[in-house]
């Protein structure tokens, strides 16, 4: 018996695919803990899925390395070893058997695309070796930066598992179910109705009144998913699947505003206003159905978010939010707050880099080079976003970083005639949010992010000349 289509033993291949994976589980067990049991229980099925469902396997790995499924924390990882870097590491194998056992033409990567992701590889491997040459041990300096090596390898590599229609369908499917079920999950949280703990598996949580603001890895997908789920609801015609849509959005918009991060209110504004642009641009058809549609959205929007939290507090979750857009104002005023804290970060990092600014500093691990004037010692910081690219790879490496986003956006505008509006609006609306918010948010510099970005730009820019809404299950 030979695999569907690949002319391949599927004991053969499953055996190949088990140990390999078992060269990862034996130190797993060794540490114990959760990312243990998860390998125990997950490996079969992940094994069975990468062969049969390659598509689950890697909306699966996604929800997973985010930390984004209710009860299983995942969190912890096994050292230096996080679970994106499983993700990774699943999505490659994958891309590999693919690649070696599937015989119908491949999808190539866009040239620029190629170009791009080789250039900021490229520049990563000097960075990595001008740290080597600055004392750091290898290890320690591929953990400090792999993150921004992962951007280079995913995107290839997803490229090839999720270029089948079939797999691109069922990695949606995934990411959306369970999005807005972690989104209802968050809403529970936040809202004091069920444990934050154990159904989002928070990093942080800081009491805001009657909103707990959770901090969590999926906090990004669940903002991209509301960002793609409205441009459906706003561009596309009403049918049987609309409702569903809509309630996707609306949910993933509260536990959006919710999440309490004031540079994303002001970033998704900015998005908001690009995908009007976009949309308006896009024939007179587009317009009239962004006419009706987008009225409808808001009123579906007002109703969940004013009604429907309002009732399940003890106080008044809107005033939380309101409270934090006008202090976050007030800040940026009077120069106070935690802008002011994040401006003289700035200043001190900038202070340390010096005439390195253009290469940055390399990938100095704290443990190897600590700087007392930072905090814990070490260059990088959730509170500065963008400082975390300029002081590891300089300027110039954050510029080959853009450039990868800058060349999928081109790609896709470029065959925008064969993709449906909502995924043309969705992308430049998305990217917008997510660049904007770079200077104090580390979307585009951690790991989860970063793979949560790459795995996004991928599902957009597949070349797929049959990608209509019934991807979504929407005309």
């Amino acid at each position: 018996m030979t695999l569907r289509g690949a002319g391949v033993r599927p004991p053969l291949v499953v055996i190949a695919l088990i140990g390999g994976f078992s060269l990862l589980l034996g130190p797993a067990i060794a540490y114990g803990g959760p990312v243990a049991f998860g390998l125990l229980i997950g490996l079969p099925l992940l094994a069975w899925l990468a062969l049969l469902r390659p598509g689950l396997a890697v909306g699966g790995l996604w929800l997973a390395a985010l930390n984004g499924i209710p009860l299983l924390n995942l969190q912890s990882g096994v050292g230096q070893f996080k679970p994106t870097d499983l993700a990774t590491i699943a999505i490659v194998l994958m891309a590999g058997r693919n690649l070696l056992v599937t015989r119908r033409p491949m999808a190539r990567l866009p040239t620029g695309l190629s170009v791009a992701c080789a250039l900021f590889g490229l520049w990563w491997m000097i960075t990595f070796f001008r740290s080597l040459s600055a004392g750091i041990p290898p290890v320690d300096a591929f953990f400090f930066g792999r993150d921004f090596l992962s951007l280079v390898i995913l995107i290839p590599a997803a490229w090839v598992v999720l270029s089948e229609p079939k797999a691109w369908r069922e990695c949606v499917c995934v990411i959306l179910a369970g999005t807005g079920i972690y989104s209802l999950a968050y809403i529970g949280g936040s809202l004091g109705l069920i444990s934050a703990s154990s159904f989002t598996h928070p990093t942080l949580v800081l009491n805001f009144g009657s909103v707990q603001r959770i901090y969590t890895p999926m906090n990004d997908l669940v903002i991209a998913v509301a960002v793609f789920s409205t441009a459906v609801v706003v561009t596309t015609r009403a049918n049987r699947a609309t409702p569903l849509v809509a309630l996707l959005a609306a949910t993933t918009l509260v536990a959006f505003f919710l999440q309490l991060t004031r540079a994303n209110y002001l970033s998704m504004a900015l998005g908001a206003l690009i995908a009007i642009v976009i949309a308006l641009t896009r024939g007179a058809e587009l317009r009239r159905v962004l006419a009706r549609r987008a009225s409808v959205a808001l009123a579906i929007v007002g109703v969940f978010f004013f009604g429907v939290i309002g009732l399940g507090s003890r106080g008044v979750p809107t005033s939380v939010v309101s409270q934090r857009i006008s202090s976050g104002l007030a800040n940026f005023n009077e120069g106070s707050g935690t802008v002011a804290y994040r401006v003289k970060l700035y200043h001190r990092m900038f202070s340390i880099l010096g005439p390195d600014w253009p290469v940055g500093l390399g990938f100095l691990h704290p443990k190897d080079r600590y700087f007392p004037d930072l905090p814990e010692g070490s260059i990088r910081n959730s509170d500065v976003g963008l400082m975390n690219a300029v002081m590891t790879i300089g300027v110039l490496g954050l510029a080959l970083l853009l450039a990868v986003f800058l060349t999928a956006a081109r790609h896709v505008a470029k065959t925008r005639a064969q993709r449906p509006p909502w995924l043309v609006v969705g992308l430049f609306a998305w990217l917008t949010v997510v660049v904007a918010g770079s200077p104090t948010l580390v979307t585009l510099f951690s790991a989860t992010g970063i793979l949560s970005t790459a795995l996004t730009l991928v599902l957009c820019c597949v070349d797929m000349p049959s990608m209509r809404m019934p991807s979504f299950g929407v005309r």
